[in-house]
């Protein structure tokens, strides 16, 4: 059973209902005095997120906005069977992203892996019933509109933990001792490149083996590139062992 089928012409407007060439508003920047201004998004297709009698009776329904994705994978999903359906259950559950609820492709829209995003929730005025059904393109099966209650209400519910601090001893300990190992391993490479590279400078052998110095020249800045990121991510983890009056780690 797909994510989405074609809706009965003949329904009404209803919740896992999707809506193409609707414009999307998001209130204006400048919050000070007088009227708020509205500013038009780049989106103009989404999903009814109110609940079909709201729709009924109300003049206006709740809904997120859809955006598409390449149809790439990204990495390596593509390589094997298992990594493929693995990547395609991470989206579809919403592992990585629990802001963004899968959709797959959409009949008649463009290419690609679209998604419903709960960060862009947006008020539609509704015209009467008849013309708002003309614009829907694709409704959501039942047990993907579950799904949405699920997903919706973990989206907003789950606040989250603080990135460093809810770590225990032992699994901080852990971590930060991969990290450290990782930096002076990368240490270590970089500083027989370097050598390498001084050792071709010192005997003139800068042009005639060029591109082996060219190579050499690039490994050491990616080397430094990549101490440096990790060195960013293991700051906030040296912090909170240090918070918690442990011996700096070696």
């Amino acid at each position: 059973m797909p994510i989405l089928r074609a809706a009965d012409p003949a329904s009404p407007l209803s919740q896992g209902d999707v809506l193409q060439n609707v414009p999307l508003f998001a209130t204006g920047r400048d919050w000070g005095g007088g009227k708020a201004a509205s500013e038009k998004t780049e989106h103009d297709m989404c999903l009814i997120l109110s609940r079909p009698c709201a729709i009924a009776h109300k003049p206006t329904c709740i809904a997120a906005a859809v955006t598409r994705k390449s149809e790439d994978p990204p990495g390596q999903a593509g390589e094997s069977f298992e990594k493929a359906r693995s990547f395609l259950d991470q989206i579809r559950d919403g592992d990585r992203a629990p802001d963004r609820f899968y959709l797959g492709a959409i009949p008649g829209a463009a290419p690609g892996r679209y998604y419903a995003n709960f960060d862009s929730i947006h008020t539609l005025a509704l015209p009467d019933p008849d013309s708002a059904k003309a614009y829907r393109i694709a409704t959501l099966e039942p047990d993907f509109q579950r799904d949405l209650h699920f997903r919706l209400f973990g989206a907003f519910a789950r606040l989250g933990f603080d990135d460093h601090g809810w770590l225990t001893d032992q699994d901080l300990d852990w971590l930060l001792a991969i990290g450290e190992h990782e930096v002076a391993k990368k240490t270590t490479e970089l500083a027989e490149v370097r050598a390498a590279l001084a050792s071709q400078h010192a005997s003139g052998a800068v042009v005639a083996k060029a591109k082996e110095h060219e190579g050499r020249a690039k490994r050491r800045d990616a080397l430094q590139a990549e101490i440096n990121t990790l060195e960013l991510k293991l700051q906030p983890y040296r912090a909170e062992h240090a918070r918690r009056g442990q011996q700096p780690f070696a």
